[in-house]
């Protein structure tokens, strides 16, 4: 696939558009799931020899500027539950390990240039209350945000909230972050439950094969 000008796009693998539009003022709960050709093409990009399932709960709030609290909705907050069944690859032994994994995120898409200090989530309360430690800083627009990222000035706390996401044309791609967040809630070290339990037999702690030192070896084959 390409644009106008010719240059390629990729499409997304696990593609789900969210229109503000579409948004009651009370919010809506969207329920998503990934096809086999969509867990297939998942498992080859993150390295999974399976991906069974993977489902998303995403919860809809519109965000409205307190200078005009009944529409049009200037951004949207996403509270997003996600769970996926997958098969990793031990890193000890290579053989299957399945696992199931679960998290959950929260994102706000406001449009270039609206000020997260004049929104108001007219949905569901936000499931963080991180948002009050922000109001104790200085308050920026979100293209404050990318001027402070092109400068290589941001410095996020990890207990604050994200900072938004520029929504465009009125629509959210949630599909490729779920993908993300999936991939960052991944074991990066699976290891099958035999090796566990040998780690355990052997009581060493990093479960690594204890083998003679090379230098101690090679001092024996010159005495004799």
């Amino acid at each position: 696939m390409s644009d106008n000008n010719g240059n390629v796009i990729q499409e997304a693998e696990f593609s789900r558009i969210i229109r503000v539009d579409n948004i009651s003022e009370d919010g809506e709960v969207i329920a998503f799931s990934a096809t086999d050709a969509e867990r297939e093409t998942l498992a080859a990009r993150m390295g999974l020899l399976a991906l069974d399932s993977l489902q998303a709960d995403v919860t809809a709030s519109p965000l409205l500027s307190r200078r005009q609290q009944r529409g049009p909705y200037k951004g949207i907050h996403l509270h997003v539950a996600f769970k996926a069944d997958v098969v990793q690859s031990c890193v000890v032994t290579l053989e299957p390990v399945a696992a199931t994994v679960s998290d959950e995120f929260e994102v706000d898409f406001l449009p270039k240039g609206a000020d997260p200090a004049d929104v108001i989530d007219t949905g569901t309360p936000r499931h963080s209350g991180r948002r009050d430690k922000k109001k104790e800083k200085k308050e920026e627009t979100v293209d404050d945000w990318l001027e402070g990222l092109e400068d290589g000035e941001m410095v996020f706390d990890s207990e604050e909230a994200d900072p938004p996401e520029i929504l465009r044309a009125g629509v959210v791609e949630i599909g490729e972050l779920i993908v993300e967040n999936l991939s960052l809630s991944l074991d990066p070290y699976p290891r099958h439950k035999d090796v566990e339990m040998e780690k355990t037999q052997s009581g060493n702690d990093e479960g690594d094969v204890v083998r003679d030192n090379p230098f101690a070896v090679l001092a024996s084959l010159k005495s004799d």
